[in-house]
């Protein structure tokens, strides 16, 4: 309740709500401008600020032959395994991968489509081809989507060249 203006509490209380209009305000400001930064952004670029995609970026950085598929004009679906779907993967198949690069190119290229696919496209189509020539069944829907037999952690994130998805496992690739 607003006291009258003309007192020390009322003073107080009127500060205090303009404070708080502000930080609202704010909020919403920082918010929106995270999601327009997103959608801005290309598929290198999401994957990169989604933290746990390391392994992946440093993969496509060392790639000059094929890093224009996630930075250039797209559209194109990306799968992205984890940090983790890489250290689960047999010991010396990672080392192998940062060493040679025809097998870089064939696991990075294994896990893009040509084209942007939302979800629901990939359900309707119940399997994906990748730019590789592998051929992945789409299983379940929501929280249980499946490409292959990589669960989907997180999904649809979209970019200014394509969609992104986090994957909890690396898709074969040989």
């Amino acid at each position: 309740m607003l006291r009258q203006p003309g007192t020390a509490t009322g003073l107080v209380e009127a500060i205090e709500m303009k404070s708080r209009i502000l930080t609202i305000f704010l909020s919403y400001s920082l918010l929106a401008a995270a999601h327009v930064r997103a959608a801005d952004a290309n598929l290198l670029e999401a994957a990169t600020a989604q933290g746990n995609l390391t392994t992946f970026v440093e993969l496509v950085k060392n790639s000059p032959g094929v890093k224009s598929v996630f930075t250039g004009p797209g559209p194109t679906t990306l799968f992205a395994p984890t940090d983790e779907a890489f250290a689960k993967l047999a010991k010396g198949v990672l080392d192998g991968l940062k060493g040679n690069e025809d097998k870089r190119e064939a696991a990075l290229l294994s896990h893009c489509a040509g084209g942007a696919f939302l979800s629901s496209d990939l359900i309707k189509a119940k399997s994906v081809s990748s730019l590789w020539s592998k051929e992945f069944p789409v299983t379940g829907a929501g929280k249980t989507l499946k490409v292959g037999t990589a669960g989907v952690v997180k999904a649809e994130i979209k970019t200014s060249n394509g969609v992104l998805y986090v994957l909890d496992s690396v898709l074969p690739f040989e």
